[in-house]
């Protein structure tokens, strides 16, 4: 009788303990492979955004930062919060990455199904069994089983049926923060170290200690359907131009000084005014008006603060137990970026966005189908189930020895 095996590609390390190494050179992630995925599998959509963000997770996290992408990082604890403050964050031109701090599952072991034409560079934790492809819809597929903690299945169902358009762009994403090593109780420090190691700007709905709160009004479109929503952000992207570059501006001014930063936001209001009133983006506001919706502004406050100042060089991982794998790797990613960036002092912005998430509501309650099926596996069986994983192929196969 056949004897099955499991194998990992040779010279890749364990999966527990392999390096992420934040000057790895690694190619963008495959936003287009993860999205037809999840499109034909309707009903198993957290898991196939489980298995791909396993190495694709991490993949982004460095190939955003050595392309120098600086990205907006907030906080949300539903897919309603999700919708709300996507909706007046998008038009800024910058990457939104959520720090969904919500409930995910209980650990379990599920059996999925993997496109055979899809590039094999994730997976982490997972095992597949090429076998004979099955042949649904067109197209083949194989077996794989693994162990999740999945997000609600409204969550994916959101990325691919409001904000598919931004996704495969690499404009938007969601990350459940107990996989990256956060905790969910304290989302603060969770976002002050990917803001060190994404080099982004997080928002934060309580102002702190700045030195400077500066005013400004900034616009966001509401009543758009989420068709009309992504085509306005893809054909006018030429009208929003000069507004997006003035923010760009702003938040390259992250580690100089209070008075560049009063100077760019000088400017952005300026571009604000221009947007919602001048000639030059009549046709964006024409475009809002006949598909029913309106632009609106929302009052923003804009916090320089020094590091030392405002405690923020310190470790945000003080007095946090980092003894989870993830935890563990994350800090270690950390430390990375501060060795890379000693000279983090000084002068840093933060957004004190008044988003007023916790207004929001809505959502869809999650569907269950025939993908994914839960196998019968007591949890403290499964192994790890984290997405700090090297951005490599992860995916262990079953081969058979004759």
């Amino acid at each position: 009788m056949p004897e099955e095996a499991l194998r990992v590609p040779d010279g890749e390390p364990g999966y527990e303990n392999g390096d992420v190494v934040l000057t790895e050179e690694v190619s963008s992630p495959s936003y287009a492979a993860c999205l037809d995925w999840m499109r034909d599998l309707p009903d198993g959509r957290a898991v196939s955004f489980d298995i791909w963000a396993r190495g694709n997770f991490t993949r982004r996290l460095i190939y955003n930062r050595e392309q120098g992408v600086t990205p907006l990082l907030v906080q949300a604890s539903s897919v309603g919060q999700i919708r709300w403050a996507y909706r007046r964050l998008a038009l800024l031109g910058v990457p939104v990455e959520f720090l969904y701090t919500g409930p995910i599952s209980a650990p379990q072991r599920v059996a999925h199904l993997y496109p055979f034409d899809s590039p094999i560079d994730c997976g982490w934790g997972y095992i597949a069994a090429l076998g004979d492809p099955a042949l649904i819809r067109d197209r083949r597929w194989f077996l794989v089983i693994g162990t999740s903690r999945l997000m609600p299945e409204e969550i994916p169902t959101w990325l691919v049926e409001e904000a598919s358009g931004a996704f495969l762009r690499g404009d938007v994403f969601v990350s459940p923060s107990e996989l990256i090593g956060m905790s969910p109780d304290r989302p603060a420090d969770g976002l002050t170290a990917l803001s060190d190691v994404t080099g982004g700007v997080s928002i934060s709905p309580e102002l702190g200690p700045a030195l400077a709160a500066l005013d400004l009004e900034m616009p966001f479109v509401d009543g758009l359907t989420p068709a009309d929503f992504d085509r306005l952000l893809t054909d006018f992207g030429e009208a929003l131009e000069d507004f997006r570059a003035a923010f760009r501006e702003l938040m390259s001014h992250y580690h100089e000084s209070e008075s560049a930063a009063k100077a760019a936001i000088s400017q952005l209001r300026d571009e604000v005014e221009i947007l919602a009133h001048s000639a030059r983006a009549q046709r964006f506001r024409d475009f809002v008006a006949r598909c029913r919706g309106k632009v609106r502004t929302i009052p923003t406050l804009v916090g320089v603060l020094t590091a030392v100042g405002a405690g923020l060089s310190g470790d945000p991982f003080t007095g946090a137990a980092a003894t989870l794998t993830a935890g563990g790797i994350l800090w270690d990613i950390w430390k990375q970026a501060r060795a890379l960036q000693p000279n983090l002092s000084g002068y840093r912005l933060r957004l004190f966005w008044q988003l007023g998430v916790h207004r929001a509501r809505g959502g869809s309650k999650a569907r269950l189908g025939e993908y994914p099926k839960k196998l019968p596996t007591e949890p403290e069986e499964l192994g790890p189930y984290h997405w700090l994983c090297p951005p490599s192929n992860g995916m262990l196969f079953a081969a058979v020895k004759k």
